[in-house]
């Protein structure tokens, strides 16, 4: 969701990475750990951290059930507009998928991704709510 001055509710304050190579591993790894951090607010960050093939992560949509429970954070529960936090996603998958691209095919080991945002508090009109709806 934009604000009047046509911002993001949002900024990405890290995004980090290393690469691993583990030659007795069986597959290449995405490990991925997120922090929300609400600008303004005393709450403790919202935080999550899974594994997934990297295939699957950049890939798969449903199927990568850790890539809908990070949706579903961003959204729910960080509370990043639904069109917001599906552009979030694709950067960080476009980044996964950069990174990794060049290596080989049967490359193993592990793609340690280190991902915060701070989510800045949303403006309430004199009503309560983030927007006044015409009639």
């Amino acid at each position: 969701m934009a604000d009047q001055n046509n911002t993001a509710p949002f900024e990405v304050t890290k995004l980090d990475h290393y690469i691993k190579y583990q030659p007795e591993a069986e597959d290449f790894i995405v490990d991925v750990e997120v922090k929300v951090l609400r600008q303004g607010s005393s709450s403790p960050p919202l935080e999550m951290f899974f594994s997934s093939l990297v295939d699957e992560f950049i890939w798969e949509d449903e199927d990568c059930q850790e890539k809908v429970e990070l949706y579903e954070l961003l959204v729910d529960e960080a509370g990043i507009d639904a069109s917001e936090a599906q552009f979030l996603l694709y950067d960080l998958i476009l980044y996964v998928c950069n990174m990794t691209q060049p290596l080989d095919k049967r490359f193993t080991g592990v793609f340690s991704l280190m991902f915060e945002v701070r989510v800045k508090p949303v403006d309430l009109n004199h009503a309560g709510s983030e927007q006044t709806k015409s009639q």
